[in-house]
């Protein structure tokens, strides 16, 4: 059995810039806190817990996070293929 292998490491062990960590960090704090209240909170107030969620998720630079890593990628794949 042959198994191929890609040219480039996983993406978790890129070394990322520090603006990317400082967003990711926070956005790991709302997605922790807010999820347990979607999950704890009533089913009637569900929807809105989540709402409110991917608000502040995006508010906080979710759009800039996935560009930069979106980018990191590119890079990483880029040079993998040279």
């Amino acid at each position: 059995m042959h198994i191929a292998f890609r040219n480039y490491w996983a993406v978790w062990a890129y070394t990322k810039p520090f603006e990317f960590d400082e967003i990711a960090n926070k956005l790991d704090e709302i997605a922790w806190s807010s999820l347990v209240s979607c999950v704890i909170g009533s089913e009637a107030d569900f929807d809105a817990n989540y709402d409110a969620m991917l608000k502040e998720l995006e508010d906080t630079g979710m759009a800039d996070a996935e560009d930069m890593l979106t980018d990191i990628i590119k890079e990483r794949v880029a040079l993998s293929e040279e």
